[in-house]
């Protein structure tokens, strides 16, 4: 059995059970630049948080 697959089980199980506490919205925009572990975990964090949040996960590459 592959690491990979017992950590795709793992994440699927758990989204299958997450309801998130959502703040209301506060009527703001945030941009995240990048889509790597770091970028998805604050985009969660800040919409959980009533940001709206936008991204541009290949700004970067094209640089």
């Amino acid at each position: 059995m592959h690491f990979s697959s017992i950590e795709n089980y793992i994440s699927d199980a758990y989204l299958d059970h997450l309801e998130p506490e959502m703040e209301p919205k506060k009527g703001q925009r945030v941009a995240i630049i990048g889509s790597g572990p770091a970028g998805i975990t604050i985009s969660v964090l800040l919409a959980r948080r009533g940001y709206d949040v936008t991204g541009a996960p290949l700004a970067l590459a094209a640089y």
